[in-house]
């Protein structure tokens, strides 16, 4: 049996192969773990849950009149902005301005809360419609 030879063994081409298709599995792992784990990640990314809870609170209860409609109470934003905070149940992570726009000019009616940063980065505004003496006015929740 000493005089056989066995021919077979790794080619060029097994090895190129082989090796390639490594490469494609670590390039494959390296593009989808991101996604993979972007939903548990936390970040600076904004809230629309925050924006849509306080719009709706300040729109049906806290800054209205009445619950049944949705004439604004102007003395809600003659508070101190600690006070609203307080009352919209801001959190310390949150930077949130609430403001009270004219529908047809979008001229500042009434503003509360921190002012709107010049460089904008994820920023998530919810608009909800008010009445201020019988005017429409579009309530602004901007959340960042």
């Amino acid at each position: 049996m000493m005089g056989e030879q066995n021919d077979r063994g790794q080619t060029q081409l097994d090895f190129v192969l082989g090796f390639s298709i490594l490469i494609m599995a670590v390039m494959f792992v390296f593009a989808m773990a991101p996604g993979l784990i972007s939903p548990f990640s936390t970040g600076q990314a904004a809230n629309p849950i925050t924006a849509d809870r306080i719009a709706d609170d300040l729109s049906g209860s806290k800054a209205v009149v009445s619950p049944s409609s949705a004439e604004l109470d102007t003395e809600f934003f003659e508070q101190p902005d600690d006070e609203i905070a307080t009352a919209i149940g801001q959190s310390d992570l949150d930077r949130i301005n609430i403001s009270v726009k004219e529908t047809q000019s979008t001229d500042l009616v009434y503003s509360a809360g921190e002012a709107y940063p010049e460089e904008r980065g994820q920023v998530t505004v919810t608009h909800r419609i008010v009445s201020i003496d019988g005017e429409t006015h579009w309530l602004e929740v901007r959340v960042w």
